[in-house]
């Protein structure tokens, strides 16, 4: 059975080292087997500190999250914010080495909410210079035997990636420790046949996000579950799947992921009833 994990922004942002020890008791309390960890500033937890906090408490590092947010880019930007945004990212997967994480995952590609027409040659193009900026970083993670998950995001929050055929498009080439995050949000919105989707995805996938349609809990709304975790099933995959939602209490998180108004009755039941759903579909 999948391990089942959530991301501490379901409570908090950012999620730093004074975040971390108030959740973590709380999420193992909870039952949860995992998390992953956001790193929306480098800096914002100590690797060590967290990895000894973990292990007290007897969960394991699904992955680590990349953020980007306004300037953090590979492509269509400025040389230097590229090679900040690659520095950034060997940042994250140095981090997800010292705590153990298997995957450094996120739109690694483009800032969330940046989006501008593409003609087929200048999608080409975009799609060639993802791959030179990300060539160093797919090393790095490599020499230290973490993966890349790029995760394609809504046609709302970003026109570079929006579904798993593009994603595959946009990794043709690169190392074989680069592969797909899937989110079953995004997947929800831009697949025709998410199902189909995560079939064409399995080989490539190296993380998994799930959350309800409405980026509630998984399991009430109206995506068919046990269909998504047949096909997931079907490609071999047997990693942790990830439940990833936010508060609606932090201005800027909210203001980013678009979270209007509550999305359960707190955020304690939101992740608790997701992982009691989740338990039982996936006896």
């Amino acid at each position: 059975m999948h391990a089942i994990g959530v991301n501490p922004w379901v409570w908090a942002s950012p999620v730093d080292d004074e975040a971390l020890a108030e959740l973590i008791p709380r999420i193992a309390a909870f039952g949860f087997d995992a998390v992953e960890l956001p790193i929306e500033q480098p800096g914002d937890w100590d690797p060590v500190r967290t990895r000894d906090l973990l292990a007290e408490h007897d969960l394991a590092v699904a992955g680590v999250c990349a953020v980007t947010p306004p300037g953090r880019d590979l492509v269509d930007a400025a040389p230097a914010v590229v090679d900040a945004t690659v520095a950034y990212l060997k940042g994250c997967v140095d981090s997800a080495a010292v705590v153990g994480a298997p995957c450094v995952g996120g739109p690694v590609y483009a800032a969330v909410g940046r989006t501008w027409r593409m003609s087929p040659a200048a999608r080409a193009a975009c799609y060639a210079d993802f791959r030179r900026a990300l060539a160093p970083v797919a090393e790095h993670a490599g020499e230290r035997g973490v993966s890349i998950g790029v995760e394609a995001l809504n046609r709302y929050e970003t026109s570079v990636a929006n579904t798993v055929e593009q994603t595959l498009e946009l990794l043709d080439g690169l190392p074989p420790n680069v592969g797909i995050m899937i989110d079953t949000y995004h997947m929800n919105i831009e697949e025709a046949d998410p199902y189909a989707a995560v079939v064409l995805a399995g080989p490539y996938i190296k993380h998994v996000q799930v959350s309800g349609t409405d980026r509630g809990a998984p399991g009430a709304d109206h995506l068919d579950w046990p269909r998504f975790f047949a096909a997931l099933d079907a490609t071999g995959y047997r990693g942790a799947v990830c439940i990833e939602s936010f508060t609606a209490e932090n201005e800027t998180i909210a203001t980013a992921a678009s979270i209007w108004r509550p999305l359960a009755p707190s955020q304690d039941r939101l992740a608790q009833d997701g992982l009691t759903y989740l338990r039982r579909i996936l006896r």
